[in-house]
């Protein structure tokens, strides 16, 4: 199909039709895509690019952890840099979960903080260019009255991972967030979610990404915070709202879990932070897991005791090597 001259070779030149007409070609083939402007080689399997290679840097990054992709991880703020030409990458943006609420000296129970909306999309088109990111750090659990601090947001290439809402405290409801942090005692509201409602595990988001609206406080009980695959729950003990899973990274993980409610209530699966059920709550695990964009748990304690702070985000990108 090519041609040596005394000082070039010349490729055989075929359009992206010609070139799938082919019948059966041989592994090693090179021809020039008249279609894309691109040289390209069939490995016995499919078409590859020789020129004009999609090439990203930036994060940490893998080639081993999901075989035939590169996958960069981002846990603090950087730039995605593309070189070489455009091309199409899966990204997962997740933000911080929100605080929990805290107890207070009546021993009220507290809503759970809720987890960051989740962005995903496996078909992203990108250019040639930088890209900055930022990676949005947990809110801070309430200490004595209020509700918790929202999430902070993470953002690639126009698309937002919104940071959960806090989990409240006393007489103050759960604040608003990508999930919707849990209400405190005495039937006080939860926070509602601007991520959409029905999503599942590796399924692409609309624009809002994920999430799901936190549970709101009842008689003597508090509400757990709201996970991107499910809404949160009343009741003591009250489990947050699960997250959901993705397997951008080569293994499925699940995030966004909610935090649970403030006595005893367990995280949701995805990195929710879990509350001790003593009074004088002084549990190590009440946090958000870093990384997952799960909410704080709620505090249960007759001396204030401060509730959990929602785990960091995370953005995620892969694309095929």
């Amino acid at each position: 199909m090519s041609k040596l001259h005394s000082n070039r070779i010349e490729l055989g030149a075929l359009s992206e039709t010609q070139r799938n007409n082919l019948s059966s070609p041989p592994a090693g083939t090179v021809i020039y895509n008249t279609t894309t402007n691109i040289v390209e080689h069939y490995n016995g399997t499919t078409w590859v690019s020789m020129s004009n290679v999609f090439t990203g840097s930036g994060g940490s990054e893998s080639t081993s952890s999901r075989s035939g992709y590169r996958v960069h991880t981002f846990t603090s703020p950087g730039t995605f840099t593309i070189t070489g030409g455009s091309g199409s990458v899966e990204t997962l943006i997740i933000g911080g979960g929100g605080g929990g609420g805290s107890g207070n000296p009546q021993g009220y129970e507290s809503g759970g903080g809720g987890a960051s909306a989740a962005y995903y999309n496996n078909n992203m088109t990108l250019q040639v260019g930088a890209y900055p990111i930022t990676v949005g750090g947990g809110g801070a659990g309430a200490n004595g009255s209020g509700a918790g601090s929202t999430g902070s947001n993470s953002t690639f290439n126009g698309k937002t991972g919104s940071g959960g809402g806090g989990g409240g405290s006393g007489a103050a409801a759960g604040n608003p967030g990508g999930c919707g942090g849990g209400g405190a005692h005495a039937s006080t509201g939860s926070g509602t979610g601007s991520g959409a409602t029905g999503g599942s595990n590796n399924a692409n988001s609309p624009n809002a990404g994920w999430g799901n609206p936190g549970a709101p406080g009842g008689p003597s009980r508090g509400g757990s915070g709201g996970g991107i695959g499910a809404a949160g729950v009343t009741g003591r003990g009250a489990t947050g709202g699960a997250g959901l899973s993705f397997s951008i990274t080569g293994s499925s993980v699940a995030y966004g879990g909610g935090g649970g409610e403030g006595t005893g209530g367990a995280g949701g699966a995805g990195g929710g932070g879990s509350s001790n059920s003593s009074i004088n709550d002084t549990g190590p695990n009440k946090n958000g897991s870093p990384g997952t964009g799960g909410g704080g748990a709620g505090s249960y304690s007759s001396n204030g005791m401060t509730g959990g702070s929602g785990g960091s985000g995370k953005v995620v990108i892969a694309y095929q090597v």
